[in-house]
């Protein structure tokens, strides 16, 4: 006689007993809200969503997973906890707005970090670069030629109409502009100057760079302000006493015009100066218009004004680009990759501030040399097919044949076609017919 054993059902009610040996199996779901086994029903199958057998989610949806354990722990303790946890989140007023949002532009960014209540401003970390003075003033700090943006091509851009504005290059960068403080001085420590290695690279890049249409007749003037002496502004306009009236009404200064000097392509000519006193150049940030200033340096306005007079007069007297072409002259490129002018190691900024105040004022031994040495090279160039061509002719005068008529013909027309190749010949036989 055979006995059966009990069977043990899944789908049994609250109260069924299970059978010997079997743990009762309780609903995941009931489990994870912390209702007991005793209320929940043992189904064994997964309820499904919207039925009266599904508990609500902590967050009211079954695929979305909580943020943080904060959330979670809130979602399990009840929706009520959910909903104000969520509510607190989004009416912090101190949230950041554009958490994990990337900036384009930094003008952008810079604006947006300078109002953010958020203390934990993932786009603050670079408006904490500056440093208080020893004196317990207001600050600034220095810019360096590591920054592009410093010696750039955004400098030449600037025509006379943007003046209304203290300068095309200038930028916010600081939180304390608006605070009503005095005009900042400058913190020289806080930015390394550039290597002279690299200001002499850069000032031969700008040098040899051909003109661009903002390139004109101007005016470059030098600006000091009688608050701080130490300090004075390099800059270009079309009437300088007009750009220092501009300035006193913008950043509520007293400048006063040290003086200026009318030159030819005054925009390259800003620029020039600029890079060659690159070393001295400062940043400062204004509280008054909430602008940075790039064309401050700190030295004398009569060391500003003896660089200034010397690029003028370069820019006037040498005149170094072509008129129709707007690019640099030949022997100005030539003579700029010239080796002993390529060198700039171990001198520091006032010898290389020394070194190019002989580039700018070759002597007639210079110039001799310049086109000696590109003679030659045209001439090393050239040996070849030169000496191909005459020989080829020379082989027809004897052979009177006409293949030998015809090479002496390819001869020709490869050795003009091989010396007109090289970009610097025309302007090196130009140069020499004037």
């Amino acid at each position: 006689m055979s006995s059966k054993k009990p069977s043990t059902s899944l789908s049994g009610s609250v109260g069924s007993t299970p059978a010997k040996g079997t743990a009762p199996v309780q609903n995941f779901y009931t489990l994870s809200l912390g209702e007991s086994a005793s209320d929940s029903k043992i189904t064994g199958r997964k309820p499904k969503r919207g039925s009266l057998e599904a508990p609500e989610s902590p967050t009211g949806r079954f695929h979305k997973k909580a943020k943080s354990i904060s959330d979670l722990t809130a979602g399990l303790a009840g929706p009520a906890n959910v909903s104000a946890a969520t509510a607190s989140r989004s009416k912090d007023p101190n949230r950041c707005t554009k958490k994990g949002k990337i900036f384009v532009k930094e003008g952008h960014r810079a604006n947006h970090a300078r109002g953010c209540p958020d203390p934990r401003c993932e786009h603050q970390f670079p408006l904490a670069r500056e440093a208080p003075l020893n004196d317990g003033g207001p600050f600034v700090r220095g810019q360096s030629l590591d920054d592009p943006y410093m010696i750039s091509d955004d400098d030449e851009r600037q025509s006379a109409q943007d003046e209304d504005a203290p300068s095309s290059e200038e930028r916010p960068t600081s939180d304390n502009a608006g605070s009503g403080e005095d005009s900042t001085p400058i913190n020289p420590n806080s930015s390394s100057p550039p290597e002279v290695s690299q200001m002499h690279r850069i000032l031969r890049k700008k040098l040899k760079k051909g003109l661009t249409e903002n390139d004109e007749k101007g005016w470059i003037y030098v600006i000091y302000d009688t608050q701080r002496p130490h300090l004075c502004k390099i800059g270009k306009s079309v009437d300088s006493d007009k750009r220092a009236s501009q300035i006193q009404r913008a950043c509520k200064t007293s400048p006063e015009v040290f003086n200026s000097i009318n030159v030819n392509y005054y925009t390259r000519a800003e620029g020039l100066v600029h890079a060659y006193f690159s070393d001295k150049r400062k940043r400062i940030e204004c509280t008054k218009c909430a602008k940075g200033h790039c064309e401050w340096f700190d030295i004398s306005p009569e060391a500003a004004m003896a660089g200034v007079r010397k690029w003028a007069t370069f820019m006037n007297q040498q005149n170094p680009y072509h008129i129709k072409s707007r690019e640099l002259k030949s022997f100005w490129s030539l003579w700029l990759n010239s080796p002993h002018i390529l060198n700039a190691q171990d001198i520091d900024a006032d010898g290389f501030r020394a070194r190019w105040d002989k580039i700018l004022e070759p002597s007639s031994v210079d110039y001799y040399r310049v086109w000696f040495n590109r003679g030659r090279e045209l001439v090393l160039h050239s040996f070849w097919p030169v000496f191909a061509t005459l020989a080829w002719t020379l082989v027809f005068v004897i052979v009177q044949h006409p293949a030998a008529f015809l090479l002496m013909a390819t001869s020709v027309v490869g050795a003009c076609f091989s010396m007109s190749n090289d970009k610097h010949y025309l302007g090196f036989a130009t140069a020499k017919l004037k």
